[in-house]
């Protein structure tokens, strides 16, 4: 880190002002359907219920059958549309609301009514478009009272809107979905069933057809403690009645789950799988059942290398600021020893043998050490590790505890972190950024934010932590379409080989989505890169890219949560080589494969207890590491930058955000981004281009040393503040005299990082949105530069997370006019009223940069200006007040 160009401090120019509204109008209403298609379509459904209400008011039990809407069963309306204000509606009925979720389009064809004639409706309802909006699904648990409210509004709307009236106060949004509904229904046995759990029950019996199988079942979270108990209580009568068990039990308030593990009988999980009436599938109480959530990392081949020598542990300076969360590590090798302290929670040392200590061995070496092919120094910061994998004295597998909920590990290890007695775990007091490397190996991302990512979004927030997640590894095979046969592809030339790998991962990138928790919303989620340290070739191995740094062949894919950027990053994680193989009836797969040759250089146990041992290893944990590593590292250069202030920038709200922007500051695609616009020239539409690149790359790779100092012709500004629902904040950079009046090349990149609050409950799921614009609240910033289109993501991909980064560049002539700076501004909106008074924290990155063929004084010229403009405000401000 060259000391004298460090990061400068960027200060808000006023306290506070309003929001600058986004043209366009308001959102698109969701599509209403013509008033009697939809009463002739609804009128049964209607009329079940309202005998259903009178059998139960009768004495008759109607529970037996799962089509019937009765009180305490989820009830599912699916529209046409986001309905704005529905959950109050159905509030005010009495409903006790649950969740809302959004579905792909092709599900529209689904519904359970007249599907040809539904999409001629949709069509025929506006002249703006043929094709039919993404479906919502409101749920809610009805009472007897709220649904005889449901079906007394039902009747009300029938009859005024023949007159043409309109809906009580309070009241239109319910009567807006009656005109958009597309399918009410209970939650079946088809909702409730994960669509991965038959294949989970089958791989788990195929080796053992007799043993018990665990299971993981997702309570809807009721607002009532009494309901949730006996929700519990029903499912323990079921389970005694079959013969399993329930052997761990979860609750969380904070993000809304509940849920319990448990073990069935061979015969009885294959029942419940196989026959939508078995008593389990149809438990009303029950959101999903799916598989147990565990995280099953990967053996590595163990090499025969030593450590090269590290020499003796250097002084430890400044706080700890990281944690790693995985398994137990070796702390006493060489590459560990005196720079690790581990804190046990729910592992034990004597849970996981000492040759099992493969991940959380190798996982600190890297955020220690980086590829220990490469000499470079070591951290100088302690790290922390709390162990949430156990091991098998049988097995190399190491996975989360096999009776426990792995939400549950992972939620008392966090508590340990921000609950940690200062005086007692020092080590704890400042962690900051948390390394993730773990995910639900059973559970891909498919558009509702898992329960596990909540948590981490919650502890994101509410706890001011930054966790950096791998994206996950995916093992399995693509097709080739371009070969007859894995002979034709072996002989295939290495660039043509390349090229054909490309355009097929990216063809395939709909079954290889991200891992859980992965989607976070506030979290790091990083892709490997194929790019590792080895000296070393693939031997008889082939190399998939020769020539590029892609994502490596194990790598999962974006997006995340609402489509919006996942992975954020791509990082080195270490080289697969690929192999092919044939298909029966002709076409050839391909998936990665470990070579021995080549990976990352990481401590690992051994058998003869060498504590000096060695093995070399590759995937998305690696890259999640080296990413952890760099942010330790920049937490060195944030303590400069902040050196003047009383505090430490560590105590303050936006100490995990400060860290997110900055590692993200220094990304870019690269010459990657311009490999994949050619390959991906299939794809006529810009947009769609930039999306297909960014599902692979994220925001690119990260290069640090670009952010944690300066140079002659480069300043890198940071800003940190909280902002509230329609506040507006702006920053005023100065123009250097280096930029006007010329036509060199110059650059300004900017990245705008928060943490939002959540919102399980709800489509949006994000809390709050933050943009960023220019003074007058739009997204072109000043004469002189322009956004590249072909080498970043777009900005509207770029808005749904909560990181925005954006480079800017031109070399037209910048007028002197312009000499007084211009203004960059950050505004706030939340995503729902329960919010508006919820300030969120975030940090503002912005690097000032001009072509390197003159030396021209920017950065001094930059920092003056800034330290000038301070006083000045200072100075009014203490006129003020005085």
């Amino acid at each position: 880190m060259n000391r004298n160009y460090p990061i400068v401090r960027l200060a808000r120019e006023h306290e506070k002002l309003p929001r600058l509204k986004r043209g366009g109008g308001a959102p698109q209403a969701p599509q209403k359907l013509p008033y009697q298609r939809q009463i002739e379509r609804f009128e049964q459904a209607f009329a079940d219920l309202e005998q259903s209400l009178k059998n139960v008011a009768g004495g008759v039990d109607v529970s037996t059958d799962p089509r019937m809407v009765v009180p305490e069963r989820a009830l599912v309306f699916e529209v046409s549309g986001s309905i704005e204000r529905f959950d109050v509606a159905v509030q005010a009925l009495g409903f006790n609301w649950l969740i809302e979720e959004e579905l792909p389009d092709a599900s529209v064809t689904e519904a359970e009514l007249d599907g040809e004639q539904l999409m001629e409706d949709l069509a025929d309802v506006t002249d703006e478009s043929a094709a039919p909006k993404a479906q919502v699904m409101y749920m809610t648990m009805p009472t007897q009272e709220s649904l005889s409210k449901l079906l007394a509004q039902w009747k009300a709307f029938k009859k005024e809107k023949l007159l043409g009236g309109k809906a009580p106060r309070g009241l239109a949004p319910l009567w807006n979905m009656f005109s958009c509904l597309l399918d009410l229904r209970t939650w079946s046995v088809r909702d409730r069933m994960d669509p991965s759990i038959a294949r989970y029950v089958k791989a788990m019996l195929e080796e053992e057809p007799d043993r018990e199988v665990l299971i993981e079942f997702n309570f809807w979270y009721r607002k009532d403690e009494r309901q949730r108990d006996r929700a519990v209580a029903t499912l323990d009568a079921l389970l005694e009645q079959t013969g399993g068990a329930r052997v761990d039990f979860v609750e969380i308030h904070e993000i809304g789950y509940q849920g319990a593990l448990v073990r069935l009988p061979a015969a009885v999980a294959l029942d419940m799988v196989q026959r939508s009436d078995a008593s389990l599938a149809r438990l009303d109480d029950v959101m999903s059942i799916r598989p147990q959530s565990a995280y099953l990392p990967s053996a590595d081949r163990p090499q025969d290398a030593n450590l090269r020598d590290l020499g003796d542990v250097p002084v430890l300076t400044g706080p700890c600021v990281a944690a790693i969360l995985d398994g137990y590590p070796v702390a006493g090798h060489a590459a560990l020893q005196g720079r690790l302290a581990v804190h046990e929670v729910d592992v034990k040392t004597a849970d996981v043998p000492v040759s099992s200590r493969h991940h959380g061995t190798a996982m600190a070496s890297l955020v220690l050490h980086g590829d220990l092919h490469k000499d470079q120094p070591a951290l100088t910061r302690k790290v922390a590790l709390i162990p949430v994998l156990t091991g098998d004295p049988q097995s190399p597998q190491e996975s989360t505890p096999r009776n426990k909920l792995a939400i549950g590990v992972i939620h008392r290890a966090l508590q340990a972190i921000v609950n940690a007695d200062p005086q007692a775990q020092p080590d704890l007091r400042h962690v900051t950024i948390v390394n993730h490397s773990l995910g639900d190996t059973f559970a891909p991302f498919a558009r509702r934010p898992s329960p596990w990512a909540a948590l981490l979004d919650y502890y994101s927030f509410t706890h001011r932590l930054l966790f950096v997640i791998s994206a996950g590894n995916i093992f399995s095979a693509f097709p080739l379409n371009q070969y007859n046969d894995a002979a034709e592809f072996e002989a295939a030339e290495a660039a043509e080989r390349e090229a054909v790998i490309i355009t097929s991962l990216e063809a395939s990138k709909g079954q290889r989505g991200i891992l859980s928790p992965a989607e976070s919303i506030n979290g790091l989620t990083v892709g490997a890169a194929h790019v590792d340290e080895s000296p070393e070739n693939f031997g008889a191995g082939i190399d998939p890219y020769p020539t590029q740094q892609m994502p490596n062949l194990a790598s999962a894919l974006g997006f995340g949560v609402n489509k919006s950027l996942k992975p954020d990053l791509l990082h080195p994680g270490g080289r697969f080589a690929v192999v092919a193989s044939n298909v029966d009836g002709g076409g050839v797969t391909v998936s990665p494969n470990r070579s021995v040759r080549v990976g990352q250089l990481v401590a690992a146990p051994s058998t003869t207890g060498n504590l000096r041992h060695t093995t070399r290893m590759a995937g998305t944990s690696n890259a999640a590491a080296l990413v952890t590593r760099a942010g330790v590292q920049l937490a060195d250069a944030v303590d400069l930058a902040y050196a003047g202030d009383a505090t430490t920038w560590l105590n303050k709200r936006t100490r995990a955000v400060i860290l997110k922007a900055l590692l993200a500051h220094g990304s870019s695609w690269g010459d990657i981004g311009d490999t994949l616009e050619e390959s991906f020239k299939h794809q006529e539409n810009w947009q769609r281009r930039r999306d297909a690149i960014a599902k692979l790359l994220g925001y690119g790779n990260l290069d640090i040393t670009r952010v944690i100092s300066g140079d002659d012709n480069r300043i890198t500004l940071l800003a940190d503040d909280e902002i509230a629902h329609d506040e507006r904040h702006e920053y005023r950079l100065p123009i250097p005299k280096a930029m006007l009046n010329n036509k060199e090349l110059r650059t300004i990149t900017m990245t705008l990082a928060w943490a939002t609050p959540i919102l399980p409950t709800t489509i949006d799921y994000r809390g709050v949105s933050l943009r960023l614009v220019s003074g007058t609240g739009k997204g072109d910033f000043w004469d002189g530069v322009e956004r590249d289109k072909s080498t970043q993501p777009t900005i509207t991909t770029c808005e749904k997370g909560t990181l925005v980064h954006v480079k800017l560049s031109g070399s037209t002539l910048l007028e002197a006019a312009n000499a007084d700076g211009i203004f960059v501004c950050v505004q706030a909106m939340s995503r729902h009223r329960s919010l508006n008074k919820q300030p969120v924290p975030y940090a503002l990155a912005i690097t000032m940069e001009m072509a390197q063929s003159v030396r021209t004084g920017l950065y001094q010229e930059v920092q003056q200006a800034i330290a000038a403009r301070a006083q000045q405000r200072d100075t009014v401000r203490a006129g003020r007040a005085a």
